[in-house]
């Protein structure tokens, strides 16, 4: 990608949740409150400036993303 609006685009919010997978406790994480944690970080995103997506979050699917982020954690460390 040439164009760092769009790699914003793209690494925002899966960069939150790779970071939910790897900082958080095993029993602070909750896939289904994630989303809602999400939102704060949107008002984040918008005060800096941050072009991010929320097209792709949708029921399930920001909890399929930290599920497969953990399965790369689990395999790499």
């Amino acid at each position: 990608m040439d164009n760092p609006d769009k790699v914003e685009y793209m690494l925002f919010p899966r960069l939150s949740a790779l970071s939910e997978v790897l900082w958080a406790s095993q029993k602070d994480k909750n896939f289904e409150e994630f989303p809602m944690r999400l939102k704060t970080q949107y008002q984040r995103y918008e005060l800096r400036g941050v072009h991010y997506n929320t097209k792709g979050i949708r029921k399930g699917g920001i909890a399929l993303l930290i599920v497969k982020f953990t399965f790369l954690k689990n395999i790499l460390l």
